[in-house]
Order: C-alpha cells, then structure tokens, then sequence
C-alpha cells in the first residue's frame, strides 16, 4: 500500500501532507499512529501487537453477538475502564 502511494506521490498526482507523513512514520517504527489512538482502546503495544489484539476482540464481539449470549466471564485488563473508576 504504502509503495502505491508512494508511485502515486513520485508522478505527482497526490502531495503529502503533514498527517499522511505522521502515519507513515508510525507505520514504520510499528507504533499505533496518533489519529487512531484517539478513537481506539488506550494500550501500550506495538503496531502489530495492538492490531493483533484488536482483531481477536473483534472475534471475541462477534462470537458474542451470533448467540446472543454474554460469556461466563469477560477479562477486562490490567487498566480499568474510565466507567469503573469511583
């Protein structure tokens, strides 16, 4: 992806602004790029460790909602949640 938008970039048909220079650093030091850290979960992982753990949540939602039954137990984390906090 990141080749092709470089192509696209090199002819000259797209120019690159401070944000898509921001995500591709963040791509390549394999950190969560700023822009989704402010509409995601707060974590500390890496890039792929954070996509990894995103994806198997989004498993996790969609096993739960095709039976529509909660699980026995759900772990909530090491941090916790915002809404929990007294």
């Amino acid at each position: 992806m990141v080749e092709i938008i470089m192509c696209i970039v090199i002819q000259g048909e797209l120019t690159v602004t401070a944000d898509m220079e921001a995500l591709q650093e963040s791509l390549y030091l394999d950190q969560v790029p700023k822009t989704w850290e402010l509409r995601a979960y707060p974590s500390l992982f890496s890039l792929t460790t954070w996509f990894i753990d995103l994806l198997n949540r989004f498993k996790d939602l969609e096993s739960w909602t095709s039976d529509f039954q909660l699980p026995y137990a759900v772990t909530l984390g090491k941090r916790s949640p915002s809404f929990l906090k007294i």
